[in-house]
């Protein structure tokens, strides 16, 4: 039997296809963005966590749409908190990233820890929303989620990117489930298109998703 934390290695190697990719148009790709990306100015940084939530977890109230039928404006009360020092990811936890200024919100960016390593500060993540999102730039076989890897700088527990965004919010997976991600997982489905999932009826939307006072629109990450 998997652990929670194993089955989310299994389901975010799936949804973006490892280091391969998926384009914006690949079937796997719409599946977890529940078709919610219509192309050029969306961003889906933030639909990989959420259903990564739906997934595991599909009764929390960050798992679910809410009253308008906006599909990630709950995902934003799940437990997010400032990063701790001496604290070192593990696969599963989200990290939001910014610049750190109201001004650069449109560069802010959420993505899945996969692992750190120490020797080198090698980040390796699971990301959503690479695309560009300018018409004259999108296209429909533009990479829009894939398994990443870059070296931070900076230090433990203020780690800085090379395009000079720092770590901002964490949410753990432990905190997300609300119980140990080492707790058995009930089962062991490798393809997660064959995963239950509770009824849901959101509308296609365009744009950016609000949460914690963030627009979630990006340039390519």
């Amino acid at each position: 039997m998997i652990t929670y934390r194993e089955r989310a290695i299994q389901l975010l190697n799936w949804a973006t296809n490892g280091s391969n990719g998926v384009t914006a148009s690949n079937t796997r790709y719409q599946s977890v963005t529940e078709s919610r990306d219509p192309g050029p100015g969306y961003s889906s940084c933030v639909d990989l966590p959420f259903w990564l939530m739906r997934e595991l977890a599909p009764t929390k109230p960050w798992a679910q749409p809410n009253a308008r039928g906006n599909a990630l404006a709950n995902f934003w009360k799940a437990p997010f908190r400032g990063p701790k020092p001496y604290e070192w990811p593990k696969p599963g936890d989200t990290w939001v990233i910014w610049e750190g200024s109201k001004s650069a919100r449109l560069k802010t960016h959420a993505k899945i820890i996969e692992s750190l390593r120490p020797v080198d500060n090698l980040l390796t993540s699971w990301d959503y929303g690479q695309a560009y999102i300018s018409p004259d730039k999108w296209f429909p076989e533009s990479i829009e989620g894939i398994k990443k890897h870059v070296n931070l700088t900076g230090g433990d527990p203020q780690w800085i990117w090379p395009d000079g965004r720092r770590l901002w919010l964490v949410l753990t997976l432990d905190d997300a489930l609300g119980f140990s991600a080492e707790t058995p997982f009930p089962g062991s489905i490798i393809d997660p298109s064959k995963t239950p999932k509770p009824a849901f009826s959101a509308p296609l939307f365009a744009g950016m998703a609000l949460g914690l006072g963030l627009l979630w629109s990006l340039k390519k990450r």
